[in-house]
């Protein structure tokens, strides 16, 4: 596993909370994804995504209960990506999602 762009899974930082909840990730101009979101943590959300993205692309992730929060993709494998938040979740943010 490549350090710089992937986080093992004994280094996370937050609980994360199973949801399939429909989200819009902005990759920059035109390129929006729409996604289904498979978990949420403070730090992140792990997305059904078949585009291909580069680990460390600036990205923002939209969904109900959440306005639009900055993030970079961390990985992308299996037709999944890993978003990391620029700036964790408050408890509210996250009981808003859920």
């Amino acid at each position: 596993m490549n350090k710089t762009n992937a986080v093992p899974l004994d280094d996370r930082r937050s609980r994360r909370a199973d949801v399939r909840l429909p989200a819009t990730i902005d990759a920059g101009p035109g390129r929006f994804y729409p996604v289904i979101v498979h978990n949420v943590s403070a730090h992140g959300v792990m997305a059904e995504l078949t585009a291909a993205l580069v680990p460390g692309r600036p990205v923002t992730v939209t969904m109900v209960g959440l306005d639009k929060t900055a993030g970079r993709v961390a990985w992308q494998r299996d037709g999944h990506v890993g978003i990391a938040f620029a700036e964790p979740l408050t408890l509210d943010q996250i009981n808003a999602i859920l």
